[in-house]
């Protein structure tokens, strides 16, 4: 995987102004803005895919209800990986809530960690857990999520997010370039929110810069996988991405 490629793609052919710009503004449209931006950050990750080492530049904003569509496919499946997560939160507050409510029954009665509970005293270790939590959830599912879109890439049809063992399968047969592969994306966003901060204009260039740096990546990984030889589910993807960038 090429880091620098990732980061300079977008200025590497004339003309990457207009698209880069576009992206900026749609972003802000009122319930498609991000379903927008999303579909266009896929059709990235398809032309980098279908060959990592051509100077592919921006993709253009054609074919808007395809964009549209696929953006909100990778949307909806990213908040069904996300669901666990929600969950987790959800089952906190409500047993934050039932504490409240313990110590109001119990009175004087109440127990010292519940006692503890309600007035704070735990609330750092509660923090830390979900942190601890948080980042043990996020770093695996990003990891098994780019395993789903590149099966969802071959098949087309978004029952590939959800078969969660051949996702997981694929992720880990592959372990060693998925993790490189998101240790890049860690440091590329660090470098991005660094960057694009000095600014408060630069604050609006972090979803779409970032986003495609991200999908160039994981694209390239996906081109990998297929240089490896694995055929089933991944090696497809070539022609399905010559097919859809045709």
């Amino acid at each position: 995987m090429d880091f620098l490629r990732a980061l300079t793609f977008p200025v590497s052919v004339k003309g990457w102004l207009r698209p880069a710009l576009t992206a900026v503004l749609v972003q802000f449209i009122p319930m498609v803005g991000t379903a927008a931006v999303a579909g266009w950050l896929y059709k990235i990750f398809l032309q980098t895919h279908s060959d990592p080492h051509a100077d592919h530049g921006l993709p253009r904003w054609d074919n808007l209800i395809e964009i549209l569509g696929n953006g909100l496919t990778l949307i909806i499946s990213f908040l069904v990986f996300l669901l666990p997560l929600v969950l987790f939160f959800i089952a906190d507050l409500f047993a934050a809530f039932l504490s409240t409510l313990a110590t109001g029954l119990l009175g004087e009665e109440v127990s010292t960690f519940m006692r503890g509970l309600v007035t704070g005293q735990y609330e750092a270790i509660f923090v830390a857990i979900g942190a601890l939590f948080t980042i043990a959830y996020m770093i695996p599912m990003f990891i098994v999520y780019w395993a789903a879109l590149m099966r969802f890439e071959n098949s087309g049809s978004f029952l590939a997010f959800m078969e969660f063992t051949e996702n997981l399968q694929l992720a880990w047969d592959y372990r060693e370039q998925f993790i490189l592969a998101f240790l890049f994306v860690v440091i590329g966003g660090v470098m991005t929110v660094v960057i694009f901060t000095i600014s408060v204009v630069g604050l609006f260039l972090i979803f779409p810069f970032f986003g495609g740096f991200m999908a160039h990546i994981v694209g390239q990984l996906a081109a990998q996988i297929d240089a490896a030889g694995d055929t089933d589910p991944v090696q497809p993807m070539v022609a399905a991405t010559t097919r859809r960038s045709g």
